[in-house]
């Protein structure tokens, strides 16, 4: 009689259960498909072999962050700086809507470092500027702001900058001003 009343038990707390809606199952799938593929990524995948893999992922889901803020580092260690700059662009204007902002600076340096090697001084300066405003402690920023702003040949805020990249440990920042800034 124990022994029946435990299948009924354990029965009753099975059946009990809903199964999952179509739209959760699909939603299940989804996140699997993704995950298998994020998997199949190692230390030793080239970066031209992630390329592809990041592809599918948005294929999947075309406003994962990750897939896009890897393409855009991908690209930019490629040197294909305007597929970085698409990238970089797509993460922040999906951060902008969302209420997490984590990735949103480096989005913006990566994106300003990309204009930088277009020589888009004045676009690197204004994506730098709006992460700078962020309060982050990337050194890179300073570093190429100074850059930018030497290249447009305004030396008073190069050095300013080249000054900052100093305190925050960029180790060529005081030669960079005694070259430049007296």
């Amino acid at each position: 009689m124990r022994f029946i009343f435990t299948i009924l038990i354990c029965f009753g707390f099975f059946s009990c259960k809903q199964a999952p809606s179509g739209f959760e199952k699909s939603e299940i799938d989804r996140k699997n498909k993704i995950e298998t593929l994020k998997n199949t990524i190692t230390y030793n995948t080239s970066l031209d072999e992630q390329i592809p893999i990041y592809n599918k992922i948005l294929g999947i889901d075309n406003s994962n962050l990750n897939a896009h803020q890897n393409l855009g580092v991908i690209y930019y260690e490629l040197k294909d700086y305007k597929k970085a700059i698409i990238y970089e662009t797509k993460v922040i204007d999906i951060l902008k809507k969302s209420e997490n902002q984590n990735g949103y600076p480096l989005s913006l340096l990566m994106r300003g470092k990309s204009k930088f090697e277009l020589e888009d001084y004045r676009g690197c300066i204004n994506d730098l500027k709006q992460a700078e405003s962020l309060n982050i402690d990337y050194k890179d920023i300073y570093v190429y702001l100074g850059y930018a702003y030497l290249n447009l040949n305004q030396m008073e805020n190069a050095c300013k900058y080249f000054s900052i990249s100093g305190e925050k440990g960029y180790s060529e920042a005081y030669k960079l001003i005694s070259e430049n800034c007296n």
